[in-house]
């Protein structure tokens, strides 16, 4: 193996290029990793595979499509287009989602809720496992009486603690996944009811859907059934404003893996038709399914597109054993500079050695004759890269590696996009004080007496028996 000063793949079917580095078609499936401290330029190369995907969509009228998550955001305002989707609370175009659009199989309720309430680096999981055995209940509760808008879910999880697990109670056994922390002692189930509230904090900025906005499914964009007049496909940009990452986190990661799951039970297909693209992938919350679609999405016409500053953060979110799967199953490889030394060395081992033969000449003075020259072979081996050359690159240069060719080094064109002027990075929405919030004069208050003696909870079952 060599360093190939070279590289070039012109003739190669492509969507995605680096310059005169094309990478081809058949290769974008095996998932693309991007590395680059600040600065590096690394933004500039995802813009231009932004356009590149846009552009190869339009020309083609081709269903390729891409969810990313825009973590500034910076990427929005200069390629959404009118019709593309845009999730964020905090956003005024957002589209309107309740948890209860997606949720089609009597497993989602416990699997939803298992993801919003997961705590990472929390050294007792308990309070997360029992806020969420509780928020699902609450949920089954909610659907069979058909209260599912985010204002139903917020109203319902407020009550007194007794009227909540009267409620809940209402259920048979079978649907019950709360039971033992219902009983917990007060102290205790007056802590778990204080993290359900924590977790319920960005349900209080979703917005409903209304005669001007239609409900969202994010699962059924992953079925593309929202499609344009021309059947391309909308772009969808998960926006995280600096400013509200902490409360979007949980949110971010839970309609991730939504579309995660969905996306690895649509028809296998060869050819890309969806990019999962992921900018700063160490610096977002974890996304519990995103081994599965790095190891089978490739299946399903699925190309990840990650992008991260170093590796640390990856393996510290991850673990050890996933972080050796990312340098693994991505099939194409992009460094830019790295400070951090740790990673640049992980890095540049990554890239593997060369061999490298050696000719000694030399005499041989026998005792009787003349002197016999003789050359002598010696293979010594050598990194390709060595992790100061990652850690002293200037700004748009790196190495690259992808899947049956040699190492390359590459050089990323100044080409800059600007923004739309009639698109924003982020319209925020109106801001709210304490006075925005006016007493609810009629608060609806549960009437137990009315369904105490029905059991909902039977015809939950049936419901998706008959996959209503």
């Amino acid at each position: 193996m060599h360093l190939d000063y070279k590289f070039k793949t012109k003739n190669k079917p492509h969507v995605l290029s680096i310059g005169n580095i094309n990478i081809p078609t058949d290769t974008e499936c095996k998932h693309i990793l991007v590395f680059g401290a600040s600065g590096s330029g690394k933004s500039v190369l995802l813009s231009q595979f932004l356009n590149q995907i846009n552009t190869y969509s339009q020309q083609y009228n081709d269903k390729r499509h891409y969810i990313i998550t825009d973590v500034k955001p910076e990427f929005v305002g200069k390629f959404a287009k009118s019709d593309d989707y845009i999730f964020c609370p905090f956003d005024k175009r957002s589209i309107s989602w309740s948890i209860f659009n997606d949720i089609d199989d009597i497993s989602d309720y416990d699997t939803f809720a298992s993801i919003l309430f997961e705590r990472e680096g929390e050294k007792d999981p308990f309070w997360g496992l029992a806020a969420g055995a509780i928020f699902a209940d609450g949920l089954k509760y909610l659907d069979l009486q058909g209260r599912k808008t985010n204002q139903d879910i917020l109203e319902f999880f407020k009550q007194p603690a007794e009227d909540l697990t009267e409620a809940i109670n209402c259920l048979p056994p079978t649907l019950i996944t709360s039971k033992q922390y219902l009983n917990a002692p007060e102290n205790t189930f007056a802590s778990i009811l204080a993290t359900l509230a924590s977790g319920l904090k960005p349900f209080m900025h979703l917005k409903d859907s209304t005669d001007n906005n239609a409900a969202f499914s994010f699962k059924q964009y992953i079925r593309e059934e929202y499609q344009r007049t021309n059947g391309t496909i909308p772009n969808l940009y998960l926006l995280v404003p600096a400013n509200r990452q902490r409360i979007m986190a949980p949110l971010l990661s839970l309609v991730m893996d939504i579309m995660i799951n969905e996306a690895l039970t649509l028809p296998e297909s060869q050819n890309c038709r969806l990019y999962f693209i992921i900018d700063e992938i160490g610096s977002i919350n974890k996304i519990q399914l995103l081994p599965d679609l790095i190891t089978k999405g490739r299946s399903y016409g699925i190309s990840i597109l990650a992008l991260t500053q170093d590796s640390g953060l990856l393996r510290e979110k991850y673990g050890p054993q996933v972080m050796q799967s990312f340098l693994n199953n991505f099939g194409t490889q992009i460094v830019l500079r790295i400070n951090d030394a740790t990673t640049a060395k992980e890095l540049a081992d990554n890239f593997g050695v060369e061999e490298i033969i050696e000719y000694k000449e030399s005499i041989q003075l026998p005792q009787n004759g003349s002197p016999i020259p003789s050359i002598s072979q010696d293979t010594t081996t050598k990194s390709l890269i060595l992790p100061s050359q990652l850690q002293s690159l200037p700004p748009f240069k790196g190495y690259g590696k992808i899947l049956g060719f040699n190492p390359f080094n590459l050089v990323i064109p100044q080409l800059f996009f600007s923004e739309n002027p009639n698109i924003k990075h982020i319209d925020p929405i109106d801001r709210k004080t304490v006075n925005s919030f006016k007493p609810n004069m009629h608060p609806h208050r549960i009437k137990f007496n009315e369904y105490k003696e029905h059991r909902y909870g039977e015809d939950l079952i049936n419901k998706y028996k008959k996959g209503e």
